[in-house]
């Protein structure tokens, strides 16, 4: 019984799978409103799905990067990775499928997309 990630903009996931993950969110914590789950899914630009082995979504979370101007780096820009809304049905947490997609993304394909910017 693992779990498979996927990572896709938000604007590629399906409603009923959006509800899904909006279920999700506010099994595991209070005071989740539709409006501003879906607003705030709509803000980042990618999501990692995990689905078990019958395609349902077990788990999720949201990123997006921000472009910062810093003083540690004699005032380079950075690019700052953000994991915003982030979820996984219990029965999963002792799995590592999370960590690997989410790993993968950031040190493989953000790395090679930003290789002129420090990643943080």
């Amino acid at each position: 019984m693992g779990l498979h990630g996927t990572i896709i903009p938000p604007s590629e996931i399906p409603e009923e799978d959006i509800t899904r993950m909006f279920h999700l969110m506010s099994t595991y914590y209070d005071n989740v409103a539709w409006n501003n789950f879906y607003s705030d899914l709509s803000e980042k630009e990618q999501v990692v799905i995990l689905r078990d082995n019958d395609r349902n979504i077990q788990g999720f979370s949201t990123l997006m990067t921000l472009d910062i101007d810093t003083i540690m780096e004699s005032g380079k820009k950075v690019k700052i990775i953000f994991s915003g809304d982030t979820v996984i049905e219990k029965k999963f947490w002792r799995s590592d499928r999370l960590l690997f997609v989410w790993g993968k993304y950031v040190m493989i394909d953000l790395a090679q997309k930003f290789s002129d910017m420090s990643l943080y």
